[in-house]
């Protein structure tokens, strides 16, 4: 794809000189991104796949649902009863890194191929690139893909480029790239000065890192909530579509106000749409800021259920008022 405007096309340009990924992220990825099988025979007998390890375990029930480490490389395995002697996997890794004033989010796909009793031989490829200007803006670069013939989106054409791609082929369509698993993410995160400047600190609190820096880069709303430490309600209201942060701003900042800690994000917002259900001032410190959030909560929780079914009995009966009328006409 060519360039469309001039943002993608300095992007263009900086992609030309962005570093290959070092060695050393290469080897953190295989070893903290890889999960490793402990091949395990019908006798009890745990091969470990990569280091070649061989044990007497325990019973089929304590291996598989207890946590399994190597006694000799202290690996933690995934325990699998098999006659397979062969194991092939992919797993993703993202790389946060910063060039030419830009924030790219590398994506990286990592393979393992392994036979039992030998060493694991692994391989890298880099499949995806998001860069992130700090206005928000973002383009991809991608490698080709396999459409047809195929249910994986990610089926990736490993020997095509990286080039420019267009991301939705229509408004409505889902943006592809957005589904592509962030993988474990590399500890040494290289960041923008406009990102570091919203308070982000290395954590994604469950959310991929495309939508989590380009939320702070745009909203200075979410930039408040992780300075003021109430990255819980971030998490939350993410999680649930940031645009649901207009229906709970006022009430956190009563909370912000009077210094209100919210250690339960879910129900303070639960909380939050009950009383706005009643009508209750969102405005007040008294009713946004409970002192007991959970009795506070279930009080109103049994209070709209008598509504909800008082709300559906007045409707049962207007239906079968209806319902009679028309039998006698």
């Amino acid at each position: 794809m060519k360039p469309q405007n001039k943002f993608q096309k300095q992007v263009v340009e900086a992609s030309r000189t962005l570093p290959k990924l070092t060695k050393e992220q290469i080897q953190w990825g295989c070893e903290n991104g890889i999960d490793h099988i402990g091949r395990r025979t019908d006798k009890g007998v745990i091969t470990c796949t990569k280091c070649g390890h061989s044990w007497q375990g325990a019973g089929y029930l304590v291996a598989t649902l207890t946590e399994c480490k190597c006694p000799n490389c202290n690996t933690k395995l995934t325990v699998d009863t098999t006659k397979k002697r062969t194991f092939n996997a992919r797993y993703y890794m993202t790389v946060v890194t910063a060039h030419a004033g830009y924030q790219v989010l590398r994506s990286v796909m990592l393979f393992c191929s392994v036979k039992v009793g030998e060493t694991p031989k692994y391989d890298y490829s880099e499949v995806m690139q998001r860069w992130i200007a700090p206005n928000g803006k973002h383009c991809t670069f991608a490698k080709l893909r396999q459409t047809m013939g195929t249910c994986y989106y990610d089926a990736w054409i490993f020997h095509t480029d990286l080039e420019l791609r267009t991301e939705k082929s229509n408004p409505y369509s889902e943006c592809v790239y957005d589904r592509i698993f962030t993988g474990v993410v590399y500890p040494q995160q290289k960041l923008i000065p406009e990102l570091k400047r919203t308070g982000y600190k290395k954590g994604l609190y469950g959310q991929k890192p495309l939508d989590l820096f380009r939320t702070l880069l745009t909203d200075s709303r979410a930039e408040t909530l992780m300075k003021t430490g109430y990255t819980k309600l971030l998490k939350r209201i993410m999680d649930s579509g940031w645009k649901n942060i207009d229906k709970y701003w006022q009430s956190v900042r009563i909370c912000i106000r009077n210094g209100y800690k919210i250690n339960d994000a879910t129900l303070w917002c639960d909380y939050i749409d009950n009383i706005r259900f009643f009508g209750k001032d969102l405005y007040n410190a008294k009713y946004v800021c409970p002192t007991d959030l959970k009795a506070e909560h279930d009080r109103y929780m049994l209070k709209k259920a008598k509504a909800d079914a008082q709300a559906e009995l007045k409707k049962q009966l207007e239906k079968d008022t209806v319902v009679k009328n028309n039998f006698f006409k």
